[in-house]
């Protein structure tokens, strides 16, 4: 491979153009699906994967077969086991047709399950036995005591990092009405001696209450499975960081809904089975936010919008394709599947999720119109939610583990592009990487908001360090913990089938049994998030030899640091009551690949 170089260097301009522009034919923007949304119009021959990604496709679709074939439980019984998967089939395939049949095992498991609602929360733990164990449902049988303390935990530790915010100005929402009687029956029935001393507005004042709002749910159709209403709501949650640290976070209060009304009671951990079905409408709707802002939109499309604009202006002999591309690879593949399955209508989210899939990708767009390409940094989004504070939370699995990734990146891509830009004046005089950057905002381009002028090497390392840390570390985070609370149908239901709890909902198991998908959603939700959450390939880190010997020494330097920080998540885990281990960086993926 030749070493690259900038436009401005190259002793072939006129044949460097001519390739550029073969690029850019190749690659055209799609704006349909999510609407507004700048994604790859069509995928090429080069977008197909190769061999041992198509086996890993072949293995997760084969064990869930497998899984399905052999299940035990017993009202799985009378269920048609799934065809088994043919490994070598893949290879045969163009790019469009594996992309079509990446969750043929899943959909065929979840169609040919017998219909039948559960008997108790043991089968939802039950069903998983077998495929991949579920700490936390390990836990909740072990320890049940435990349970609001995980239900707090998974704020921190579960899919999604961003789902809290820190109150900081002394006072409550006016619409989330939660009052000390509040606070006092939520201790009492959290703390054996009802942590004396602490009160509601003590808690307010020290900064110790973190609220998870829903609101973007707000008005959310929904719609019907088969027959059988679904239902959501923009529920509120208030989780209290306790003065005795005895937990990280602990539930205080949930509200069903963004209007206080009878319809919509406040309800404590004192409230029986009536709180726990209110924390799964909760974990529902942060669910739907999660998939359709956090990952879909955030990781998946917002780097799909960088790889095609990357791909349209910069040649392939430009440095930053030799950074960048393996940051991208398989990512229009993988996004492809989601658009074309996972969001189409009557695709897999359609099926399990409440609102229709348009309004989940109205989500998805949302996410990306709003976000702040210049302050989409994880250092400064969790300083914006209050989360970035160590001595107002301790805890915080992805505070602690991802700020340390962003800050070794960080170097690591200044190192590499100061190796061919000698000052500010050869980012201003390189056309391939301005046209680059207008283009990622451009209406007829990525349409990206906030995407800052690239005028210094500084900038440049800042633009190009968030692409790579969202590729790797910020998908990893936000998709591996997906089968270990997702795959536990009542940690985070995609779906229920009741309405939200009120005064007059009975007290009973029940109550909640009835709002908890049958057992054909059952297997379609946790086949899915099994599936999203059990292919890796190539680690951060694991580039392939690059063909310029100057950047032999600021790679060493980065994986040396990603070594140390292997080191210092293992001894973090230790102290952990949930394992968090998906930001390791033996276990981060380099690119989006599911």
């Amino acid at each position: 491979m030749p070493i690259p170089t900038l436009p401005q260097d190259d002793a072939f301009p006129t044949i460097r153009k001519q390739l550029l522009a073969h690029r850019r034919d190749e690659r055209r923007y799609d704006y349909s699906s999510p609407v507004g949304v700048a994604c790859l119009a069509e995928l090429q021959l080069t977008d197909k994967p190769g061999p041992d990604y198509l086996l890993k496709i072949a293995e997760s679709n084969g064990a869930v077969s497998h899984h399905h074939v052999g299940q035990r439980v017993v009202s799985y019984r009378d269920s048609q086991p799934a065809t088994p998967v043919q490994v070598g089939l893949y290879a045969a395939m163009s790019a469009v047709e594996a992309a079509r049949s990446f969750w043929d095992a899943t959909t065929t498991a979840a169609a040919n399950t017998a219909r039948r609602p559960a008997s108790s929360l043991d089968d939802y733990a039950d069903f998983t036995e077998g495929l991949e164990p579920i700490p936390l449902a390990r836990r909740l049988r072990e320890r049940p005591s435990e349970r609001d303390a995980l239900f707090g935990w998974q704020r921190l530790g579960g899919p999604n990092p961003f789902a809290l915010s820190r109150l900081r100005d002394d006072r409550l929402p006016d619409h989330f009405p939660v009052r000390e009687e509040h606070f006092r029956r939520a201790l009492s029935a959290l703390c054996p001696d009802g942590s004396p001393g602490d009160s509601l507005s003590r808690a307010l004042s020290e900064g110790r209450l973190f609220l998870s709002d829903c609101a973007a749910l707000d008005g959310v159709a929904t719609t019907q499975n088969q027959g059988r209403q679904k239902y959501t709501a923009a529920a509120m949650g208030l989780f209290l960081r306790p003065l005795d640290r005895s937990s990280a976070l602990l539930p205080v209060a949930i509200q069903c809904g963004q209007a206080p009304s009878s319809a919509t009671p406040l309800f404590t951990p004192a409230d029986g089975w009536r709180w726990r079905l209110a924390q799964c409408f909760l974990s529902l709707g942060e669910g739907s936010i999660h998939e359709a802002a956090e990952h879909l939109g955030l990781t998946h499309l917002l780097v799909e919008a960088f790889a095609v604009a990357a791909r349209r202006n910069l040649a392939s002999a430009h440095p930053l394709t030799a950074l960048l591309e393996p940051h991208f690879e398989h990512t229009h593949f993988i996004n492809y599947t989601a658009r074309h399955s996972l969001i189409a209508d009557g695709g897999t989210l359609d099926q399990l999720m409440p609102q229709p899939i348009a309004a989940t990708r109205a989500l998805v767009a949302s996410a990306l119109s709003n976000f702040d390409v210049g302050a989409g940094d994880p250092r400064s989004r969790l300083r914006a939610l209050g989360l970035l504070d160590a001595d107002a939370l301790p805890e915080c699995p992805y505070r602690e583990d991802a700020l340390p990734h962003w800050d070794s990146l960080l170097q690591w891509v200044g190192d590499y592009l100061r190796v061919y830009y000698r000052d500010d004046a050869a980012i201003s005089a390189d056309a391939e990487l301005q046209s680059f950057v207008a283009e990622l905002s451009a209406q007829d381009g990525g349409r990206l908001r906030g995407v800052p002028e690239v005028r210094s090497v500084d900038a440049l390392t800042s633009l190009v360090t968030l692409v790579i840390f969202t590729a790797s570390v910020q998908h990893a985070a936000v998709n591996f913990p997906q089968y270990p609370f997702m795959g536990y149908v009542p940690g985070i239901p995609a779906g229920l089938y009741a309405p939200p709890p009120t005064l007059a909902t009975p007290d009973a198991e029940a109550s909640l049994l009835a709002a908890l998908p049958e057992s054909d959603l059952t297997v379609l939700q946790a086949y899915t998030v099994y599936q999203l959450s059990a292919i890796r390939l190539k680690p951060l880190g694991g580039y392939a030899p690059f063909a310029d010997p100057r950047v032999s020494d600021p790679l060493a330097a980065m994986r040396s640091r990603l070594s140390s920080l292997e080191s210092a998540i293992g001894d973090r885990e230790a102290s952990r009551p949930l394992p968090y281990p998906y930001l390791l960086p033996s276990l981060v993926p380099a690119s989006i690949i599911i």
